[in-house]
């Protein structure tokens, strides 16, 4: 190249213009740049659509002066598709970044049809050259021949008939150099395409073998993600499961406990019931059997004699009979209150048992001794 590139700082700008996300995303940094995306960024700069791309115009893409200058062949001050399609090539190898293959054979048609030009230009010129110098020599023999003498005329002819045919000669060997320049040229322009085309398709393979291992990577990483969701899931239901397991067993077992111990309470209730309608009844039996005991021994008594009563009534005199009627009458009232007495004593014994919290039974006060309660009232 003629032209020093400028830093690849132009091809991220080339690249903004023409919106080509694969030289300006580092992500797809490895992707080939196409044609297409040359033909719009020069479409793009092109802002009057005139067909080339000004100085001033190409400078919107910081392209320096001198870069512009180099890929302006024809020197019309402007670069047409093809200069600006190599420039655009030339700035991709100096960033290193991949080609498209179709960007590359135009490339190539480009760079074999400005040779093909060159090469005809210059057989043109040769053969303008050739003509102008068989002019030349035309015009000096017909000179010659005008000026007279045969000798002379000959000796010129054989002469210039030298100088033709060394000069012929000259431009043979010369145009074999050129041919043997040119062929060693071809065969070197034609080696390194070759080497750049298996650089290019290395980078391309190389690529394509990236984006798989990126897109493998890519699936497998979401596959890995989905995985340790699931098992996320899975672990945290399993959780919630275990919980709700052991927080049925825990109200399994409340429940069985609370079961028991309701059964256990009402078979102690049964038990105690039971036990107080019993013991009831054998109260109720010993105090009518102690009523019944009391009320004999009252009547007994009532009926057996008092001979001190006797003596009395019969030294007493009639007043002293009617003090001893008072008496018996304090004495009749005397025994129908302890009767009434006894009759509240047997009412109070009556009364339900209370039950201690334990679930046994309190004994009860006076409830064991029913006899001797009716012995004192019989003893009064």
């Amino acid at each position: 190249m003629k032209h020093a590139l400028q830093r690849p700082t132009t091809i991220v700008a080339l690249a903004l213009l023409a919106a080509a996300p694969s030289l300006a995303s580092t992500a797809q940094e490895r992707r080939a740049v196409s044609l297409e995306v040359v033909r719009s960024t020069f479409k793009k700069l092109d802002a009057n659509g005139d067909g080339s791309v000004s100085l001033s115009e190409a400078s919107r893409a910081k392209v320096s002066a001198s870069l512009f200058r180099g890929h302006d062949n024809d020197s019309s001050r402007g670069l047409d598709r093809d200069e600006f399609t190599v420039l655009y090539k030339d700035l991709l190898v100096q960033a290193k970044r991949p080609i498209g293959t179709d960007l590359d054979g135009a490339v190539a048609r480009i760079e074999s049809r400005r040779r093909a030009e060159a090469e005809a230009k210059r057989v043109e010129a040769v053969r303008k050259k050739a003509a102008e110098e068989k002019a030349a020599q035309s015009a000096e023999a017909r000179k010659e021949k005008l000026s007279g003498g045969a000798g002379t005329q000959a000796a010129r002819q054989q002469k210039a008939a030298d100088s033709a045919e060394a000069r012929t000669q000259a431009a043979r060997e010369k145009r074999a150099a050129a041919d043997a320049q040119r062929t060693e040229e071809a065969r070197k322009k034609q080696a390194a395409d070759s080497a750049e085309a298996r650089t290019q398709a290395a980078r391309e393979k190389q690529a394509a073998a990236d984006a798989q291992r990126t897109e493998e990577a890519r699936k497998q990483k979401a596959a890995d993600s989905a995985e340790a969701r699931t098992k996320a899931a899975r672990e945290k239901q399993a959780a919630l499961d275990e919980k709700r397991i052991q927080e049925a067993r825990k109200q399994q077992a409340a429940d069985s406990a609370a079961a028991r111990t309701k059964a256990g309470r009402e078979k102690q209730a049964a038990l105690d019931e039971k036990r107080i309608q019993e013991a009831r009844k054998k109260q109720a039996a010993d105090s009518a059997e102690a009523r019944t005991k009391a009320a004999r021994q009252k009547a007994a008594d009532q009926k057996k004699p008092d001979p001190t009563k006797a003596n009395q009534q019969k030294a007493t005199t009639p007043a002293k009979q009617k003090g001893s009627v008072g008496a018996q009458k304090a004495a009749t009232q005397k025994a129908s209150a302890q009767k009434t007495g006894n009759v509240k004593r047997a009412k109070q014994t009556r009364r339900p048992t209370p039950i201690d919290t334990t679930g046994k039974t309190p004994p009860k006060k006076g409830a064991d001794k029913p006899k001797d309660a009716s012995k004192a009232s019989g003893g009064s």
